[in-house]
Formats: C-alpha cells, sequence, structure tokens
C-alpha cells in the first residue's frame, strides 16, 4: 500500500515536471518572437528609409551642403570691390582656390564646388542650381559658358560668328540647347521655372538701305552692329563710325544706283528702357497661352489672374482686354506669382511687348544674322496652335514649321507672322487708358507704353514709318498691311493673324478701335534682367 503511494507520487511529481517544463518552453518562444520583433523594429529604425543611418546621412550631406554655400558666400564677400561690385576675376581667383569652378564671363555665374552647382548673381545672391523638370521635350540644359557654341552662336548668312552681349540670366533661368545638331544662326534660348521659353536680343545698332530711294515699301536691307554691355561700342572693332542716339542726327544718302542708304549708324530704342542702357532683353519665344488652355471664350479667358505660360503647340491666350493683358505680364514678378517663374525678381522686370521691342526683333529677323532678307513663314493654323508652320499643322520643329521662325531653324521666335494678332504696349496720344487700370504718371508710361502722335519719322526702330510709305494701306515691306493709329482707331497691334495671307508679317501694324477682347487678339511679354 505504501509502495503504491510512493508511485502515486512519484507519478504526481513527474506530471508537475512535465509541467513546469511546458510553461517554460512557451515562455521561450514567446521570448524568442518578441526579440524577433524588436530586433526587426530596431533594425528598420536603424537602416529603413527613415531609419537613423539614412537620417545621419541627410543631416551630413545638408550640412556639408551648407558649409560649400557658406564658402561661397565668404568668396563672394571677399570678391566685393571698393566700388562696392564683385570682381568677377578675383571670385574665380576665390572660388578656385576653395577647389571649385565658374562657367560664365558675365554675372550670373555657375559655380561648382564637388557635385553641387550654384549660381551667383551680380548682387551676390546665392542660389543652389536644381534640375528644371518643365524643359520642352528635346532640349536639354546648355553650358552657360557657352564653350563650343553650346548654348548659340549668333551667325551670319555665310556662316560667320559674330560676338554679342552674353545672355543675362535671371534667377530661375536655365539655359537651354536643342539635342540636334542645327545650321544658321543660333539666338540664345532660355527658360524659366515654369518651362515658359524666350529668345535672347542682344544691344545693337542699325542701318537701313531702301532698295527705292522714291519708295519705302519697295523694301530693303537692314544692317546689324552688335553693341558691347551696355555701351554705344561696336563688339566688333572693324567697324567704322559712331553710334547716334536720336534718328533726328541721322542723314541719308541718294544713291546712283536709285537706293537711298542711311549714313550713320542708330541705337535700336528698344535697348534703352525707362531712361537705363540695356545690354539685351528676352523675348517670349511663341504667343502668350495659360496653363488652363483658355483663349476661345471670353467668359474665360478675360482673366488676368490665369497663369500665363509661353510654349508651343497649344492654343494661344485672346479674348482678353489690352488692359488685363498689360496687367498679366507685369505680374510675371508680382509677390503673388514670380515664384513661378523666378527664384529672385530683385533685377528683374516683365511688361506687355512694346512696338521699338517687336520692332527690334524684327529688324534682327530681317538682317543677316536672321533670316537674311527673306520674309518669314506665316503660321496659318485656325486653331491658334502656338508656333505652327504656313501649312496649318506642322509644328515649330518640322521643316515646315522651321520656315515660320526669324531664324529658320528652332532656336528663333515665332508667330510673329499669322496665329493671333498680338497687342502691343503702344497707343494713340490720350489713349493709354485702353492699357492702364489706373493713372500713372509721365516717366511710367514712357517707360512702359509706345504713344504715337502722329505717322512720321519722329518714331523709329518700331518696323512701322521707316519700313512703311504710308499710313494706310499694303505699303509695309512685303506688301504687309500697313494702318496707323488715331483718336478713332488708338490701339496697336501686330503680325496679321493666320487668314492674313500676304499682308501678314513681321511688318504688319494695325490699329484697333479699343482694346476691347477678341477670339483674333492675342500678345506676348518681354523679360529684362538688369
Amino acid at each position: 500500500m505504501v509502495k503504491h503511494l510512493i508511485n502515486i507520487r512519484k507519478d504526481e511529481n513527474d506530471m508537475l515536471k512535465n509541467k513546469n517544463t511546458g510553461i517554460t518552453l512557451i515562455a521561450l518562444v514567446v521570448t524568442i518572437i518578441v526579440l524577433l520583433i524588436l530586433a526587426g523594429i530596431s533594425v528598420n529604425m536603424l537602416t529603413g528609409q527613415n531609419g537613423i543611418l539614412n537620417k545621419a546621412a541627410e543631416a551630413k550631406e545638408k550640412t556639408e551642403e551648407a558649409q560649400k554655400e557658406e564658402q561661397i558666400k565668404l568668396a563672394v564677400m571677399s570678391s566685393i570691390g571698393t566700388d562696392g561690385l564683385i570682381n568677377l576675376n578675383q571670385l574665380k581667383t576665390e572660388i578656385e582656390r576653395q577647389g571649385g569652378s565658374i562657367a560664365g564671363t558675365t554675372f550670373p555665374v555657375a559655380v561648382t564646388t564637388g557635385n553641387t552647382s550654384y549660381q551667383v548673381d551680380q548682387y551676390g545672391n546665392v542660389t543652389k542650381e536644381t534640375k528644371n523638370e518643365n524643359i520642352e521635350e528635346n532640349w536639354t540644359v546648355a553650358d552657360i559658358s557657352n564653350n563650343n557654341d553650346e548654348w548659340y552662336a549668333y551667325k551670319d548668312a555665310s556662316g560667320k560668328k559674330v560676338d554679342v552681349n552674353t545672355p543675362k540670366l535671371a534667377n530661375g533661368m536655365t539655359a537651354i540647347k536643342y539635342e540636334k545638331d542645327v545650321e544658321g544662326s543660333k539666338w540664345a534660348n532660355t527658360v524659366t521655372k515654369d518651362g515658359s521659353m524666350w529668345v535672347w536680343i542682344p544691344r545693337y545698332a542699325y542701318k537701313i538701305t531702301y532698295k527705292n530711294k522714291d519708295d519705302k515699301s519697295a523694301g530693303g536691307t537692314i544692317d546689324i552692329a552688335f553693341l558691347k554691355g551696355t555701351t554705344n561700342e561696336f563688339l566688333d572693332s572693324t567697324i567704322q563710325g559712331d553710334v547716334k542716339t536720336s534718328i533726328s542726327d541721322v542723314t541719308y544718302t541718294d544713291n546712283a544706283n536709285g537706293t537711298k542708304s542711311q549714313d550713320q549708324w542708330v541705337l535700336e530704342p528698344a535697348f534703352t528702357f525707362g531712361g537705363e542702357n540695356i545690354a539685351g532683353f528676352w523675348f517670349a519665344k511663341f504667343e502668350t497661352s495659360n496653363t488652363d488652355g483658355y483663349g476661345d471664350d471670353v467668359s474665360t479667358a478675360n482673366n488676368a489672374n490665369l497663369t500665363l505660360q509661353i510654349k508651343a503647340n497649344v492654343t494661344s491666350w485672346r479674348n482678353i482686354t489690352s488692359a488685363n493683358m498689360f496687367i498679366t505680364c507685369l505680374d510675371l514678378t508680382s509677390n503673388a506669382k514670380s515664384k513661378t517663374y523666378f527664384n529672385n525678381i530683385s533685377n528683374v522686370d516683365t511688361h506687355m511687348t512694346k512696338n521699338v521691342e517687336w520692332g527690334a526683333v524684327a529688324y534682327l529677323a530681317h538682317s543677316k544674322y536672321g533670316l537674311n532678307g527673306e520674309e518669314i513663314g506665316i503660321n496659318t493654323n485656325s486653331s491658334f496652335k502656338t508656333g505652327i508652320g504656313n501649312d496649318g499643322s506642322s509644328a515649330y520643329n518640322t521643316n515646315v514649321g522651321k520656315n515660320s521662325s526669324t531664324t529658320k531653324n528652332v532656336y528663333g521666335i515665332y508667330d510673329m507672322s499669322g496665329g493671333a494678332h498680338e497687342y502691343v504696349a503702344a497707343c494713340f496720344k490720350g489713349y493709354t487708358n485702353m492699357l492702364l487700370t489706373e493713372e500713372k504718371d509721365v516717366a511710367y508710361i514712357s517707360k512702359y507704353i509706345d504713344v504715337y502722335d502722329e505717322y512720321s519719322s519722329s518714331k523709329y526702330g518700331d518696323a512701322v514709318f521707316e519700313t512703311s510709305s504710308n499710313y494706310s494701306g499694303s505699303t509695309s515691306w512685303f506688301l504687309d498691311h500697313s494702318a496707323f493709329v488715331s483718336k478713332d482707331n488708338p490701339i496697336f497691334r501686330r503680325g496679321g493673324n493666320f487668314s492674313s495671307d500676304s499682308s501678314a508679317g513681321l511688318f504688319h501694324f494695325y490699329c484697333c478701335i479699343t482694346g476691347g477682347e477678341s477670339k483674333d487678339y492675342g500678345f506676348r511679354p518681354v523679360c529684362i534682367v538688369k
């Protein structure tokens, strides 16, 4: 009996022992699972996308970038001369001493240190360069130092390249080049942050020779001499004579062969902006459009708050009043909209194209650095698509489309003949209210609007009186239409539209009753970087 009880106790002890062993194994398994979970979390915290290692690497990178930027700023400060301006040669020395490099011979310049590039403007602003994702298809970033003419090459009809002022980029502009090699004159192209495309018109003086001394409408040639910086010195030292700054100082000679030639060079007036000499300006490559695609319906298009863009193969912005066009162009540098286009606007002005700026493009286009006396192709697209050729459908970069460019290649300006009629900031005396929504002083009006009181030689450089024989009719060069402004028709429009046929062109000018909205009237801006 006792032995039996002992065996039962022994069995119970064995069962209890086994039971305790089972609990220990479960606890061990649970413990292992918990440890694995914790280990997984720890590894993720250590190596994940937002892990400690990545955060540390990002912090290190940001610290290094901040140090590089600080070094560049110190180099800028060390390069300020006694005149308060940055000495570019000194800046180059300072940057190279730090192991960096500079591209460009005028401000803004590109400073590269390590794998990072920065843009430095003449005011000492340092901005890290970021890739512009909005560059037009078939275009890519160009070297602003223009090695091997990568960015631009203003060439005459024989292929000879001439010196021009280095294009002045605003902070936020990107120099661009076409991905394929092209023949002919390559005018400098750029894009703003939004991808809007602009073309550089460098400072120049001009001379006109008329084919018929008694009939200006017979056409002629325009000689161009590019000028240095904001001066009136010729970049080509072989050119003789000086540059007049007023047409009243210019004389003409009737030649024995029946032609009539201008005796002196005269500064193109578009390169004096508000009394200040400028090295050049950026002209919109295409007629203006907006990001919403509005243009056909006045109820949606007549709105200055829409976002302007300058791109190819989109519907141009029409059905907007001349006053709203004027506001829209100014607003590119407003506090509300400037960040769409620029990083910094301290040295930037944007405004609606004036007659003299249209004329400056027309004269350069007609010269041997553009069309070499040929007529530009008409954009005949009845849907008001931008950059289209004279067959009404071919895009700007096709063989047909290129004929509607000021250079006969993709580097020129489009829609200056056909497309939509273009309002410009030019009017008859006493009618600036067609462009302004509030009263402005004389200085402001003189800066932003060309005001006329008669069809005469007092106005020049605008492709109006100089390139036509009468204020009315088909009397402009290439038989482009002429219709001068008056009290009854006070606002200028330029270029003609898609259905204007042979009367459309660079030298076409017309008058409008009001600056009202129309499905046929578009516009474009100009950008000046000081």
